[in-house]
């Protein structure tokens, strides 16, 4: 007998236990804020698309170095008739710097096989003045360079974008979650109001008592439906399929942030994606602009040849030449280069006002949240005091109701101010922690 219990209890435990489990496992399938961010980080189709002009920058990067690739030309061709055979070998690569080399090579067999022509020739050439071969193809991969970056940096503020949309997704969720928790108990509430009426036998009450109760369950019906709605949004704010069912935490923490505005305007000034932008398209365009003012001279190349002769025909012989070469070329007027660099000057010029007007926009926008946040703040201690007021009137108007004093109406006016006044202070929770979250997102922070 002992024993059977021992094993009994021994089972019940292992129940408890695994019961336990259960319940936990089941609470973990409901996802956090960060839960939902990090999904919607590795999942969402926006980020997918930008990800995909990432790999494209990856690609001209390659395309932009390619310009400094090894060159090799090989031809070799035979002539039937004379008999003669001819092979060609063409060597060429460009530096960083704007040096070109090129390597060239004959080697002709005649109709003897122990008689050959070849020729080797080396040439080095340089710009030295107009133009800027050198700046030219550095730019150029600069250029690529700094889109790369001007893409990650668009991609950076696009996630942080998805984090405060999925955050303020998720505070207007639990702000239904919370509403209709009320809206449950003002279902119940009318219900019960009902029941005394009907208890009291008094007409006018039965019919208001009835009346109210329809109402409330239809606006609870209402309330439902919208939670879904919100649900099915942030699903695809996260890239979740549609069908697929979702469980947040509908934990509300409500908690005052302490904001330093004229150090976080500064912040979002040296941060923020858009001004960093802004100062490597700046960097972008005064490269430009030296290009085109080089430009603005003669073009001057130097370059050097040495060209080396051998052949077996008749007399050997073997030559050497040197060459050294100054090409000058320069359009009368220059009214091409002109006009390109003052349109540069213009473009620089365009890049400082639209700097101003990020500055202007950032500001405005930081001053407009600090304001909000401080008048929500106020709004929500406001309300507390407000709701602690109405709770007492709800008390005397049921006394009064009791005593026979009121008709069932106007304490069933006094029940909804009360409700309606802690839906309000969950609405303004709500707001002050999507302010919290814009803030974070306009400063850089978040």
């Amino acid at each position: 007998m002992i024993l059977y219990f021992k094993n009994y209890f021994c089972f019940l435990a292992w129940m408890i236990v695994i019961n336990f489990l259960l319940l936990n496992a089941n609470a973990a399938k409901k996802l956090s804020t960060e839960d939902c961010i990090f999904y919607a980080w590795k999942h969402s189709p926006l980020l997918k698309k930008e990800q995909i002009d990432a790999e494209n920058n990856i690609l001209d990067e390659l395309i932009a170095k390619s310009k400094l690739a090894f060159e090799v030309d090989l031809s070799s061709s035979y002539s039937i008739k004379a008999k003669e055979q001819k092979n060609e070998l063409h060597f060429s690569k460009s530096l960083i710097n704007g040096t070109q080399i090129r390597l060239s090579g004959n080697l002709d067999p005649l109709s003897n096989a122990q008689n050959i022509d070849s020729s080797i020739s080396a040439v080095i050439s340089h710009r030295i003045l107009g133009g800027d071969q050198m700046g030219e193809t550095r730019n150029l991969i600069e250029k690529v360079l700094i889109d790369k970056t001007i893409l990650l940096n668009r991609i950076y503020k696009k996630k942080r974008e998805l984090a405060y949309q999925i955050q303020r997704s998720f505070y207007l969720i639990i702000r239904d979650y919370q509403s209709v928790s009320i809206q449950e108990r003002r279902v119940q509430r009318a219900k019960k109001n009902l029941q005394h009426a009907l208890e009291r036998e008094k007409p006018q009450d039965i019919i208001t008592a009835k009346i109210d109760v329809p109402k409330n369950e239809m606006e609870l019906i209402r309330a439902n439906r919208g939670i879904e709605q919100r649900l099915d949004d942030l699903k695809g704010l996260m890239g979740m399929p549609i069908q697929e069912k979702l469980e947040i935490k509908t934990d509300f923490e409500y908690l005052v942030y302490k904001t330093d505005l004229e150090k976080d305007i500064q912040f979002a000034f040296k941060y923020g994606e858009d001004f960093l932008n802004n100062r490597l398209e700046l960097k972008k365009l005064n490269a430009d602009n030296h290009l085109y003012q080089r430009k603005l001279s003669p073009e001057v190349s130097l370059s050097a040849k040495h060209t080396n002769l051998n052949s077996t025909s008749g007399y050997n012989q073997e030559k050497e030449e040197q060459i050294l070469s100054l090409d000058l070329s320069w359009q009368i007027g220059r009214k091409k280069e002109i006009a390109e660099f003052r349109k540069s000057l213009n473009r620089i010029r365009k890049n400082e006002t639209d700097l101003f007007l990020l500055k202007q926009d950032k500001t405005k926008s930081l001053y407009d949240l600090h304001r909000r946040l401080v008048e929500t703040e106020q709004s929500i201690h406001l309300q507390d005091q407000r709701i602690g007021l109405i709770g007492k009137q709800v008390v005397l108007f049921q006394d009064r109701w009791a005593n026979g004093e009121i008709d069932i109406l106007e304490l069933v006016r006094s029940q909804n101010s009360l409700e309606d006044a802690n839906v309000n202070l969950i609405n303004l929770k709500a707001e002050y922690l999507e302010l919290v979250a814009e803030y974070k997102f306009q400063v850089g922070r978040g």
